[in-house]
């Protein structure tokens, strides 16, 4: 399997596990969280991946 830096961020400037809770992949959250993906990283807004999970209505993502 393939290796990926999962605290890249897009152009966007958002982290990888930003956009994913932002978008409901609680799947994609899950696989980054456990191949070392940092849930306290902090966006240009304020925002963390967890609050992005919540805000766009996630739970899934938010639980663990």
């Amino acid at each position: 399997m393939g290796l990926c830096y999962v605290a890249i961020r897009s152009l966007g400037q958002v982290s990888l596990l930003f956009a994913a809770a932002q978008a409901g992949h609680a799947g994609v959250v899950k696989v980054l969280l456990e191949n070392g993906a940092r849930a306290d990283t902090v966006q240009n807004d304020g925002c963390t991946a967890l609050f992005a999970a919540a805000r766009h209505g996630c739970a899934c993502s938010t639980q663990s």
